[in-house]
């Protein structure tokens, strides 16, 4: 029986949700504010066709005591699919001041003259006359507008101009380059911008979504949602600048990594059911890319952990080549046929049909299954009506479907079919290969065993023999991605990554006065790791952890990261003194005194981005924020004096690094 202490004690206690909607699996987890305990944790199968259903499955699913929750966080991959797949608001662009420059993911794009030089000076005046006459043509077509100008990091009021006349005369929402990022690269800033104002509705959705879910389960709590670069951010936050959320389901993997564990210094290798991400964490921090996020073949300006993605997972699709005598797997996900057959039957029974008829063919695998996706459903005059009527049904073994409808399945356009969205395949994956091997306990196991024998029989291979060579190949894909992301950054390394990988997992090529070590330790989190990384890490004598809850470390570091915000203000000399940039405006900073005018700049500067790294960390939900900041002095050496330095410029710096939910946390 509980004492009084005990019962005050439960009554304060409060609770966590972290969500993860990643690519196979929604992830979900209940964690003691407190003390930190993982409650519960719970997986849920993404619904790509509406997310929603997969969060509110999961919230099912982990039945919360709904009167302590607290807080609730989410990452998801809704922001970076959304590029990827073109997807979004219709959007308006205004380049100022730019010249013809790449490929912009607007519908609209204008180009009218205005901003300024690198030292903020107008290099003409803004001319909202074309700009309006532009506006005019498009307002009926564009859901919001972006604006970035020339040099604007350095001087805004042009953007800052427009913005306030399109909201104020056509009620029109603006997104500015300067308000995403202080960064230079006018390319990169307009495509920041232009995407940021293309998420707005696609993350608006998602938002409300959730918290009107939430409010249907009397849950009253706080909504965050984690940035790509680990740090979390309040939803109404991420409904202005949705693209700060791209990455974030990589992201909260780092993040539940290191917090699962405790190491401040690691590799970490989070992989699902599609991919394999890797990252660093150096001194408790992710490692983030000093470039900006690649996502959808643009680069951005958004801050985001260094991670690389590799197509490997558990349900990566393996395929035979009896020409070349090659096994492949990846990078192509597909549905496991263990976990297809659990939901549909005639899965076992086609698998049965082609093995007493030995049906192959030189295109497909004998294993693979066309399935129609919800589009596909719903739009039948790419595909034949005859396949499409038995699709319907379910899943349906390519060969077979030549067989019963009499045409040659050669013939059939599936690549087309696929790149339009309209089916998904079922086939053989590393999945099958474990739950054959009695592993995993995953679907109909009967699928999995008729698989491996109908591929065993058409290629005339020994089951033991292409497990191994399934492990073998998946060992050194593996490896591969783990010194990618050790030493991609070193030169040469491309030309002997070939050789370190036979090298390190090749038994008939090992060579006893030839080691590989790895002096990081790796951090293997994610539902098929331990049926991999074990051997790998074996192999390569090196420390691996799996910690426990690694099957949901994403969901883990959702509710688990830190409110984190900086800012970097610049000074700079000129004919009068000093001037001040900040990402908001340029001030001027006259003075006689050079040096005390200099001193007394950065001081009022380390204020200055002190208060607004503390604000943005209070808006974004932080408490006990600690706000650290630096003051970086640039000097060249003079063109008159090797003795002389020229003082070019001062970097102000300030981040502020706070807890979430520190209310709650000891």
């Amino acid at each position: 029986m509980k004492n009084d202490t005990e019962q005050d004690e439960e009554k304060e206690r409060r609770y966590g949700i972290g969500i993860d909607s990643g690519g196979t699996f929604t992830d979900g987890v209940i964690i003691d504010l407190s003390s930190g305990e993982i409650i519960k944790a719970v997986k849920a199968r993404t619904t790509h066709h509406e997310l929603l259903i997969g969060i509110r499955n999961c919230l099912n699913a982990l039945q919360a005591p709904r009167e302590k929750i607290a807080a609730v966080s989410l990452s998801t991959t809704l922001a970076t699919n959304s590029v990827v797949e073109g997807k979004g608001a219709d959007v308006g662009t205004f380049l100022i001041g730019q010249k013809e420059m790449g490929d912009i993911p607007a519908e609209e794009v204008f180009y009218i003259d205005g901003g300024h030089d690198s030292l903020g000076n107008p290099l003409t005046d803004l001319d909202m006359k074309t700009a309006q006459r532009h506006i005019e043509e498009v307002k009926s077509r564009v859901s919001a507008f972006a604006v970035s100008g020339m040099m604007s990091v350095r001087n805004p009021e042009h953007e800052l101009a427009l913005k306030d006349f399109i909201e104020k005369k056509y009620g029109i929402p603006v997104i500015c380059g300067h308000e995403l990022t202080s960064a230079l690269g006018a390319y990169e800033r307009a495509v920041t911008a232009t995407l940021n104002a293309k998420l707005i509705p696609v993350i608006k959705e998602l938002i409300m979504a959730v918290k009107e879910t939430l409010q249907k389960q009397g849950i009253d709590a706080p909504l965050m949602l984690v940035r790509g670069d680990g740090s979390l951010m309040m939803a109404e936050s991420a409904l202005a600048r949705p693209i700060e959320t791209m990455l974030s389901g990589p992201a909260a993997s780092i993040i539940g990594a290191r917090y699962l564990t405790g190491l401040q210094n690691a590799v970490i290798a989070d992989m699902g059911g599609t991919t394999t991400d890797t990252a660093m964490i150096c001194d408790g921090l992710p490692r983030v890319s000093e470039n900006g996020a690649l996502v959808g073949g643009f680069l951005t300006r958004v801050k985001a952990a260094d991670i690389h993605t590799v197509g490997l997972g558990g349900d990566s699709h393996i395929r035979m080549d009896p020409k070349e005598e090659t096994l492949t797997i990846g990078p192509q996900r597909v549905r496991p046929l263990c976990v297809a057959a659990e939901e549909y039957p005639q899965v076992l029974d086609e698998l049965h049909f082609l093995i007493r008829f030995n049906y192959h063919s030189t295109r497909f695998q004998p294993t693979e299954f066309l399935t129609l996706t919800r589009k596909g459903r719903n739009d039948c005059s790419v595909i034949p009506k005859n396949i499409h009527e038995k699709l319907m049904e379910g899943p349906h073994s390519i060969l077979y479907l030549g067989d019963r409808l009499n045409f040659n399945p050669a013939f059939l356009p599936v690549d087309t079919w696929k790149e339009k969205g309209l089916v998904q395949i079922c086939g053989l994956t590393p999945t099958d290969f474990k739950v054959w091997r009695g592993v995993a306990d995953v679907g109909i196991t009967e699928a999995s065993c008729l698989g491996i024998q109908l591929t065993c029989q058409i290629y005339h291979l020994d089951p033991e023999k292409l497990y191994g060579d399934v492990l073998l190949r998946m060992n050194k894909l593996i490896g591969g991605i783990l010194f990618e992301e050790i030493m991609s950054d070193r030169k040469g390394f491309a030309e002997c990554r070939q050789f370190l990988e036979d090298e390190a997992f090749d038994p008939g090529r090992k060579n006893y006065n030839f080691s590989i070590k790895l002096n990081l330790p790796v951090i293997a989190v994610g539902a098929p790791v331990q049926a991999y990384y074990p051997q790998v890490m074996n192999t390569l004598q090196s420390e691996l952890v799996i910690p426990k809850n690694a099957h949901v470390a994403n969901a883990i570091g959702a509710i688990t990261g830190q409110v984190i915000e900086q800012v970097e203000l610049l000074i700079r000399p000129d004919a009068k003194g000093w001037v001040l940039y900040t990402p908001w405006e340029k001030v001027p900073y006259p003075t006689m005194d050079l040096e005390q005018g200099l001193a007394d700049l950065k001081e009022r500067a380390t204020n200055l981005a002190r208060e607004y790294a503390l604000g943005q960390a209070e808006k974004n939900g932080g408490h006990n924020i600690e706000v650290f900041t630096e003051v970086e002095d640039v000097r060249v050496n003079s063109l008159y004096s090797a003795d002389d330095r020229f003082y070019l410029e001062g970097r102000v710096r300030a981040r502020a690094i706070g807890h979430a939910y520190h209310a709650y946390l000891k």
